[in-house]
Parts: C-alpha cells; sequence; structure tokens
C-alpha cells in the first residue's frame, strides 16, 4: 500500500514539473519573424533590424543603417542563451540571449569597444 501512494506521489511531482516546464522549453526557440524594437545605445548599428528564423537552423536578416539597407543570409545555432549568426558572406557573431514567455527577445553583442543590446519582437511565424 505504501508503494502505490510512493508511485502517485511522483507521478504528480512528474505532471507539477512537465506542467511548469514545458512553456518555458517550447518558449526557446527562436523560429519565426522579428523586427528590432530597440537599440541601446540609440546611435549604435544593430545588424539584426528583421530576421527570420527557419527551423532548419537558417536565418534571413535585413540591417538598415545610414539610409541604406543590406540583406544577409546564413546559418544559426541557438542554446537558449546564446546565439550565434554564420553568415555565409562574413564572420560569425554570438550574441547573449534572453527570451521570456512573451514574444520579445533581447540580444547583447559585446566587444572590447561597444555593448550593444536589442530588443526584438516576433512579428510572424
Amino acid at each position: 500500500m505504501r508503494r502505490s501512494i510512493h508511485n502517485r506521489s511522483g507521478k504528480a511531482r512528474f505532471a507539477l514539473w512537465a506542467m511548469l516546464l514545458l512553456p518555458v522549453l517550447t518558449g526557446c526557440s527562436l523560429t519565426g519573424t522579428w523586427s528590432t524594437a530597440s537599440v541601446s545605445p540609440a546611435d549604435e548599428r544593430f545588424d539584426l533590424s528583421h530576421v527570420s528564423f527557419d527551423k532548419q537552423g537558417r536565418y534571413t536578416a535585413t540591417a538598415r543603417y545610414d539610409g541604406m539597407s543590406r540583406t544577409s543570409v546564413g546559418s544559426y545555432s541557438f542554446n537558449g542563451s546564446k546565439l550565434i549568426i554564420h553568415p555565409d558572406n562574413g564572420s560569425q557573431r554570438e550574441y547573449a540571449c534572453k527570451r521570456g514567455l512573451s514574444d520579445e527577445l533581447t540580444l547583447v553583442y559585446e566587444t572590447v569597444v561597444v555593448k550593444i543590446e536589442a530588443t526584438l519582437t516576433k512579428v510572424g511565424e
């Protein structure tokens, strides 16, 4: 009798953890189209003004600055806290990444010279 109570208790704990973690785990995907809502410092250019990430690990991004537009395509990897962009023609870039349960994504690009923080909003699937 004691054993069955323990098994039920374990199943209840598992169900509780699954309910709590499922939104977090499913919210970690970057798949979709994102648009930059803000950049700090405001005078810095940000190369992912409008970006789409697909399920196959490919991205297409448009950067707009100085009255011009530039498109970049390539692959990406994302582990929940770090986004690495691998342009087909260019150098790899790493971003610290924060994603909550909302459709908002914060990317931080940091070098010894500059730290740029951008907030992106999901605008499509």
